[in-house]
C-alpha cells in the first residue's frame, strides 16, 4: 500500500484530482452540534451530491458514527463517496476497500489537523495490499 499526502487546489469548476481515484473517503470533523462544512472542496462535493453530506451531518449522532457509502451516479468522477466520522476503524476501512475492490482512495480529512494522525495510522497497516494507493488530503 502506498500512502501519500496531497493538497487539493482549486482549479475552477472541476477538481481533476478526483479522476485519479476510485473512491473519495470523507472523514468529517467531530461536532458537538451540527455546523456548516468548513472545507471548500467538500462543499463542492456536497453540492454535486445534492446535500448528502449535509444531511449526514444533521442525522442522529448514533448513525453518523457509521460509514455510509453513497453511489455518485456519475455526478463525480469517482463511483463512490464514503462518509464517516474522524474516529475511523482501520480494519473496517481495509475490509470495505477490499470488498468494493477499490485500489485508489482519496481520503479527505475535513479537519486539516487530523491528517498527520491518519497518515500515522495508515502507515501502521501499510503491509496490506488493498487498497494499493491512499492519498490523504
Amino acid at each position: 500500500m502506498r500512502i501519500e499526502r496531497v493538497e487539493i487546489v482549486e482549479t475552477g469548476d472541476d477538481w481533476p484530482l478526483l479522476r485519479d481515484f476510485e473512491c473519495l473517503w470523507v472523514s468529517l470533523a467531530s461536532r458537538a452540534v451540527p455546523s456548516p462544512i468548513s472545507h471548500m472542496f467538500l462543499n463542492w462535493v456536497d453540492w454535486k451530491l445534492a446535500g448528502v453530506i449535509s444531511r449526514f451531518i444533521l442525522d442522529d449522532p448514533k448513525t453518523s458514527s457509521q460509514t455510509v457509502f453513497v453511489p455518485t451516479m456519475k455526478k463525480l468522477p469517482v463511483p463512490y463517496v464514503a462518509i464517516g466520522s474522524s474516529q475511523e476503524d482501520w480494519n473496517r476501512f481495509l475490509h470495505s476497500c477490499e470488498g468494493l475492490k477499490v485500489n485508489r482512495v482519496l481520503y479527505l480529512c475535513e479537519n486539516p489537523m487530523d491528517r498527520d494522525s491518519v497518515v500515522k495510522a495508515l502507515t501502521k497497516i501499510s503491509r496490506h495490499k488493498h487498497p494499493e494507493h491512499i492519498a490523504v488530503a
